[in-house]
């Protein structure tokens, strides 16, 4: 790695600012900030981090580290944003701003540290701002129900629970036979007179 004196040049500027890098690589920030900061390109920088393998087991403790810090920004962010979203300042672009740095930062903490990996049960930093803006923007302010809308009980809702209620009982009526009499006024012989048989209410013809 060291050939040109460009080169080594720039490992040496970056060896006097070794602590200062792995601060920043603890810090959450990226290797393309820390390389403009630094002086270099980010594969410089990135070849610099693996040339020895103390420094490489550094760096990956340095990245670990960051996942909590990044871990505390979402929460704190999140917090922030849905403190603006019940205040009404924070607008909708705001919100999916902010979850969108959300959501970068929760897959950064998953993939520089394995507490924080997505297909664990305890992912401590899946927060929705979306979500909680649109729970807050529908649940607006409390409604207080008017005297006019409340429930005014029935006539037949008042009295004790258990005494049951009697319904009028059907009962079935049936007509009297009615017997056709019309058929007596046809001629008889004398020697057979109708016999005149009381039943009930009617009168019957025995023949």
């Amino acid at each position: 790695m060291a050939g040109s004196p460009v080169k080594r040049a720039r490992i040496e500027q970056l060896d006097s600012l070794e602590e200062t890098i792995f601060a920043k690589l603890e810090d959450g920030r990226s290797l393309q900030d820390i390389a403009f900061e630094s002086g270099c390109s980010r594969p410089f920088l990135a070849k610099w981090l693996q040339r020895t393998p103390e420094r490489s087991q550094r760096y990956d403790k340095a990245r670990e580290t960051a996942a909590h810090a990044l871990a505390d920004d979402i929460q704190s962010d999140a917090a922030n944003t849905l403190k603006r979203a019940i205040e009404g300042k924070a607008s909708k672009t705001e919100v999916a701003a902010a979850k969108l740095a959300g959501d970068t930062k929760r897959w950064l903490a998953g993939v520089w540290n394995g507490k924080y990996s997505e297909n664990k049960a305890n992912v401590a930093v899946n927060i929705d701002l979306g979500s909680s803006f649109l729970s807050v923007m529908r649940r607006g302010a409390p409604s207080v129900q008017s005297e006019s809308s409340a429930h005014v009980p029935r006539v037949e809702d008042i009295g004790p629970r258990d005494e049951p209620r009697h319904e009028p009982k059907m009962v079935a009526y049936s007509e009297p036979d009615v017997i056709d009499v019309l058929d007596v006024a046809a001629p008889v012989d004398d020697d057979k007179q109708p016999v005149l048989v009381r039943h009930s209410d009617f009168t019957l013809f025995d023949e």
